[in-house]
């Protein structure tokens, strides 16, 4: 039953950090284009993705 449960929260907790970085990514070409309000949300979530930034601007 504790194995379930961790195995669970990891799968709960891989599916978070995607939708959040899918969310990042929205935001980051919502600032490119001047949306107003993004550029503060943008350097906000900018400090939680420094290492995902990096790899995400070498894949596009």
């Amino acid at each position: 039953m504790t194995q379930q449960l961790v195995d669970t929260k990891t799968l709960l907790d891989h599916d978070n950090y995607n939708n959040a970085l899918t969310f990042y990514r929205k935001v980051r070409f919502l600032a490119k284009e001047n949306e107003p309000g993004s550029n503060t949300v943008y350097k906000d979530m900018s400090v939680l993705f420094q290492k995902s930034s990096e790899n995400i601007e070498t894949e596009e």
